[in-house]
């Protein structure tokens, strides 16, 4: 354990020094410490990353991923699953990057990546990816099998991203009838829009739904609730500081329009 504990430490100092933020997790469980915040406490200040190793011995080293994802491939069954799934699909995975032997003999393959930011998606049947976080070695069970560097995300995969970010098509057909105002308002809210082309489309959106009488809190939930819905798949993540200043600017402009006041 002693022997553990310093690899691990060694290891999340080295990493840290690399810029890449570490953080202490149970040893052989993928779970955090009890009182901690996972992820949330991850750092890449050396003189942090001392201490929580040493408040915590025998831990093992996990870390958050910054424009990295991990390719997770099982081999639960030992049948190399994962590895089955994706030469039947016809895809070939790399091993010029850097690579990690999973606790069961999978493997996690590591790839640069500058799309749109994600948690976790299954791609296939023993098939993953990870955008988050992930554990690596020396923690227990995991090993370095190819030390990198780590190289761009392929087309492939990136394809394979993609497809699995958009919401699946849904079972129910549209029921037959006359389409009313209301049901267009919401169909074109919910469709969202092109690429490119958010800003405009979430201002006018805005004023419309203002324009109905709608009270300004609800509008603004609303609204906010659609950007993280309708406008995730495709779009970068908008920030709550842009929304605001969106929503505050029609705001104001519609308060204009009646002659009344606006916000401070």
């Amino acid at each position: 354990m002693m022997k553990q504990q310093f690899n691990c430490m060694d290891a999340a100092l080295q990493l840290a020094g690399k810029g890449i933020k570490v953080y202490p997790t149970v040893a052989g469980k993928k779970m955090p410490f009890k009182g901690s915040h996972a992820q949330k406490d991850a750092t890449s200040n050396q003189e942090k990353v001392f201490e929580l190793f040493s408040a915590h011995p025998g831990a093992d080293v996990s870390i958050k991923l910054d424009k990295i994802i991990v390719l997770d491939v099982d081999n639960h069954t030992g049948e190399q699953e994962g590895l089955t799934a994706l030469s039947k699909a016809g895809f070939s995975v790399s091993t010029s990057t850097r690579i990690e032997k999973t606790p069961s003999n999978g493997a996690h393959i590591f790839f640069k990546y500058s799309g749109v930011p994600f948690n976790h998606l299954d791609l296939m049947p023993g098939v993953e990816v990870r955008g988050d976080q992930i554990k690596v070695s020396p923690s227990k069970g995991y090993e370095l099998i190819n030390a990198g560097p780590t190289v761009e995300a392929p087309e492939w995969l990136l394809g394979l991203i993609e497809q699995a970010r958009k919401p699946k098509t849904s079972h129910y057909n549209r029921i037959p009838g006359q389409e009313t105002f209301v049901g267009k308002t919401i169909n074109s809210l919910m469709d969202g829009t092109a690429v490119g082309q958010r800003n405009t489309w979430l201002a006018e959106r805005i004023g419309f739904i203002l324009g109905q009488g709608v009270e300004p809190s609800n509008a603004y939930k609303l609204m906010w609730w659609i950007t993280q819905t309708a406008l995730q798949d495709e779009h970068k993540p908008i920030k709550k500081s842009e929304f605001d200043n969106t929503f505050k600017s029609i705001y104001q402009r519609e308060q204009a329009k009646l002659g009344g006041g606006v916000l401070g």
